[in-house]
Formats: C-alpha cells, structure tokens, sequence
C-alpha cells in the first residue's frame, strides 16, 4: 500500500520539508511472501506527486545491471544488451497538505490476506 505510506509521510512532514526513498526496481523475488512492490523512478514520481503534495525536486534509476533469462523467450535474445537498473530513488519537497478522503485504503491486512501470508509467520 505505497499510496498510504506516501499519506502517511505527508502528515508527519511539515510543508517545505523533504523525504528521500531508495527502493527496489529489478532484484531476485525476496522476503517472500512479503514481496509486494517494485517501482520505476517513474512510478515514484507518480507517489510522491501533487496528488499526495509533494513535488519532486529529482528521482532516478541506481545501480546499473545486465539481465538475462535462464531461458530465453523468442523475442528477447537481446535483452542481457540494454542496461537495467537494480534500485529507484526520489528526492520531493512536500508542498501541501493532502485531502485524507483522496487517497484511502478502507480494508485492514486481516481482511485480503490468507493466514500463510500473515508476517511475521505463526509456526
């Protein structure tokens, strides 16, 4: 639910102050079944916009790598050529305080998660 965390940061921020994120964009699966989100420095300048006031003073993709399939697809025999990207960030400035019925999430983990996904595991 990145949309609330970006809700959330808006609160505790005063106007004028900023928030910096470093996060994952192409990385092996881990933390599973905790592994939910992958972002783009795109993505992230969609969170952390107008719509949950902020403004983004600069984003970016960080450390460079070359992909590959263990097997490979017809189609994508080029892919290890074009470079990818292991992580994102955003640097945003928060402008405004955010209208709290704009952006909600009205259901509680325990509502769309199945017991095996519940963290920390239960043995």
């Amino acid at each position: 639910m990145p949309w609330v965390a970006a809700k959330e940061i808006n609160k505790l921020l005063p106007i004028g102050g900023y928030t910096y994120h470093v996060t994952v964009f192409a990385w092996p699966r881990h933390d599973a079944p905790w592994d939910f989100w992958r972002f783009s420095d795109d993505g992230l300048k969609i969170l952390f916009s107008k719509a949950t006031g902020f403004e983004v003073v600069n984003a970016g993709l960080g450390n460079p790598l070359r992909m590959h399939f263990d097997q490979i697809p017809a189609g994508q025999e080029q892919l290890a050529m074009h470079p990818g990207f292991a992580t994102s960030w955003i640097l945003a400035k928060k402008t405004a305080e955010i209208d709290d019925s704009k952006i909600r999430w009205d259901f509680n983990l325990e509502e769309i998660l199945a017991e095996d996904h519940r963290y920390p595991f239960r043995a």
